[in-house]
């Protein structure tokens, strides 16, 4: 299912002209995580999103496990949170259970997120949903002022030209540099559920990598929408390691076996130690793992 050079533009056009198969609710959100073998670090994320957001949308999460250690602290996870509107969907085929989601999900909007994200700062979709334009808008949770360093490139990055949109900056995705013109991430962007959909639908991909890469194949219909972020940026990515071998990202190197022993022995992650940290880049490491006894 690759897409040939020639046939991106009739590709493009049926994207953007694609009757909406069903009406959507409107100023409506939901979320949609991906996760593998990180019970520790998909903790934090959905603390720490139960703790930020507000109010807090309903979110999927799609995960994988490799063996049944893994099964046992996610089925913990499950129960920890069975009350709070997050349906977990263990992977089968990752991207028929995608697509299901994706047409399964009645809301105007959706966002993603990876089990390596932490929440840092308070904050509201409302914010977003107040803006009578906000059509015309790729709001990203990743960005902010404060970004002036790609980790993913190891290079400093020139900030856009901003303006200012309510509570937000805006900015031209095509005239950013690195992570301000990465218009595609599965890194608390936010975009219209019928697009991300039909998009969906007409590329390849095993797994959240090659599917955020493949799905930068229809760049050019998402920058015709300018860019929005808060001042400074509401999650940052936190890199302990590396679960999948489709792409050598760089990473920090705690094994998830390793973080997978702390989970079962009480420990998790201190999420309050992120709070309105001040990282230059959407990608942090950091030497020693704040960890707190989760009972107490």
């Amino acid at each position: 299912m690759k897409i040939q050079k020639l046939k991106i533009i009739p590709l493009y056009a049926k994207v953007l002209f694609k009757k909406k198969s069903h009406v959507y609710e409107n100023k409506t959100i939901q979320g949609i995580i991906f996760s593998k073998d990180r019970p520790m670090q998909l903790y934090a994320l959905l603390e720490s999103y139960l703790k930020y957001c507000s109010p807090t949308p309903s979110v999927y999460v799609l995960y994988k496990i490799s063996n049944e250690k893994y099964s046992v602290a996610y089925n913990e996870i499950k129960h920890i949170f069975y009350d709070k509107n997050i349906k977990f969907i263990e992977e089968k085929s990752f991207r028929e259970d995608l697509i299901n989601i994706l047409q399964n999900i009645s809301s105007e909007y959706l966002f993603f997120l990876v089990d390596d994200i932490i929440f840092k700062s308070f904050f509201s979709f409302e914010d977003y949903f107040a803006l009578s334009d906000r059509n015309n808008y790729i709001l990203s949770l990743r960005l902010g002022s404060n970004l002036s360093y790609c980790y993913t490139k190891s290079l400093s990055q020139k900030l856009p030209s901003f303006k200012e949109k309510g509570l937000f900056l805006k900015w031209k995705w095509r005239k950013g540099e690195l992570d301000w013109n990465y218009v595609f991430s599965v890194d608390g962007n936010v975009y219209a559920t019928n697009e991300i959909l039909e998009m969906s639908k007409k590329i390849s991909f095993k797994a959240p990598n090659s599917y955020e890469s493949n799905m930068n194949t229809f760049h050019y219909i998402l920058k015709r929408k300018d860019g929005l972020c808060y001042r400074n940026s509401v999650i940052i990515n936190l890199c302990l390691n590396r679960v999948q071998n489709e792409f050598s990202n760089i990473s920090g190197k705690i094994s998830s076996e390793k973080l997978l022993h702390l989970w079962s022995n009480g420990q998790k992650i201190d999420i309050d130690y992120f709070y309105e940290i001040n990282n230059i880049s959407a990608h942090i490491e950091i030497e020693q793992l704040p960890l707190i006894n989760r009972y107490e």
